[in-house]
């Protein structure tokens, strides 16, 4: 049964397994290259294919083109371990050979590029410019002996030689290869589906010349092979100020595709606590939405929120914790211990540095302001100072009038 390559992106064939020495034997229709009677390993999901109504009996053999038998072959020079996967038909029949691929490359794949080398390694004599047929096909279950295929000329193979010589070549000189290349765009290779690529050798009006392939790699695009990466990684803390409206700007969930190319990337909240207080746009930007379900005040604590934000190219995704903490506003005034108002006495005739008391203030805020106090009103003089602890001292005595008889 055949064992189709998981195609995963890169697929690439040298053909170097094939046997370089000997003749196998097998009746037409499919034959697997990597099971009996050919045994070629390395050459899974590749095929070779005699249409039913032709001559049943089909000849394998491996040699330099040497042979004009109607048969398929492994080009190459004897024993030599470089090999090309060709045929040689006539009237006793025409040849296809092929590859089935499967997509498993996560996405749907919709171009393809095929490169190979075309080789001739044998001119039959044959005045006509003959060539080895490319074709495709895409589906669920598809083979390569099924009859609707998607012809590629620009992928056929002519001989370069031809004129009336008959001649072993050497498929891996320059004159006598070919690198065929092309890119098929448009297509719909879904995942888990196949795409079979096949090359027919039909039988031509006079001798066959020996052609083959070499060399042969594919690609295809677009590929999404990789999850989105957070530029923060798995997570990260971003802040907002204390009391914070609707439509603050929080911060940016940021991710990048590996990919190329680049998928669309869609962001979400899919955890977080209080639910809809937050959204994330199109680009991963985080705001507030309903400061009415957030504390917002730093005084009942720092962390506001821990949200799970996701994002997603379409097939992988990618988490990151978010925790939302609050800055700490100057929101509060300071309010002074004894109130707004309060009296101090000193000693009769006190000297200057004299202290007369503590005109004490706290700051609600968390945390706690640094206070600056300052006498605004009522010593123009500059009788009185006040430090910075809020400590009231006489600055200079002589500007008090400070005998008790005089009045209190």
């Amino acid at each position: 049964m055949l064992s189709a390559i998981s195609f995963t992106g890169n697929y690439s064939q040298d053909f170097n397994t094939l046997p370089d020495a000997g003749t196998s034997f097998f009746f037409g229709g499919l034959t697997d290259l990597d099971a009996r009677p050919i045994e070629a390993v390395g050459m899974a999901g590749w095929q070779l294919y005699k249409p039913a109504g032709q001559s049943d009996f089909v000849t394998f053999i491996a040699d330099s083109g040497n042979s004009a038998s109607s048969s398929m072959r492994s080009f190459g020079g004897l024993d030599l371990p470089d090999r090309a996967l060709g045929s040689i038909a006539n009237e006793l029949g025409s040849y296809a050979y092929g590859v089935t691929l499967t997509n498993d490359s996560g996405g749907a794949l919709t171009n393809f590029t095929l490169t190979f080398a075309g080789e001739q390694w044998q001119e039959s004599g044959a005045l006509a410019a003959q060539a080895l047929r490319f074709e495709y096909a895409i589906g669920e279950g598809v083979t390569l002996e099924q009859e609707t295929f998607v012809a590629v000329r620009a992928l056929d193979f002519t001989a370069p030689q031809h004129g009336g010589t008959v001649r072993t070549l050497d498929g891996n000189d320059a004159a006598n290869r070919a690198i065929m290349t092309a890119t098929i765009s448009g297509v719909a290779w879904a995942p888990g589906e196949e795409l079979v690529l096949r090359w027919s050798d039909d039988n031509d009006a006079d001798a066959d010349h020996g052609l083959g392939i070499d060399d042969l790699t594919l690609t295809a695009s677009p590929l999404n092979l990789t999850a989105p990466i957070f530029t923060a990684g798995a997570s990260q803390t971003l802040a907002l100020p204390e009391n914070s409206p609707d439509g603050t700007i929080v911060g940016v969930a940021a991710a990048t595709d590996p990919d190329a190319p680049v998928e669309p990337l869609a962001y979400s909240i899919v955890a977080g606590a209080p639910e809809g207080a937050f959204a994330i746009d199109a680009n991963g930007q985080l705001m507030i939405v309903d400061a009415g379900l957030l504390d917002l005040d730093f005084d009942d604590g720092e962390q506001v929120a821990v949200l799970t934000v996701l994002v997603s190219d379409g097939l992988h995704t990618a988490e990151q914790t978010v925790t939302i903490n609050v800055l700490p506003a100057n929101d509060n005034g300071p309010a002074f211990a004894a109130g707004a108002s309060q009296t101090f006495s000193i000693d009769e005739n006190s000297l200057s540095s004299t202290i007369v008391g503590q005109a004490a203030a706290t700051d609600a805020d968390v945390p706690a302001e640094t206070l600056v106090y300052s006498i605004i009103d009522g010593d123009a003089a500059g009788a009185f100072a006040i430090d910075p602890s809020g400590q009231l001292t006489i600055a200079d005595a002589t500007l008090l009038d400070l005998d008790f008889e005089h009045g209190e």
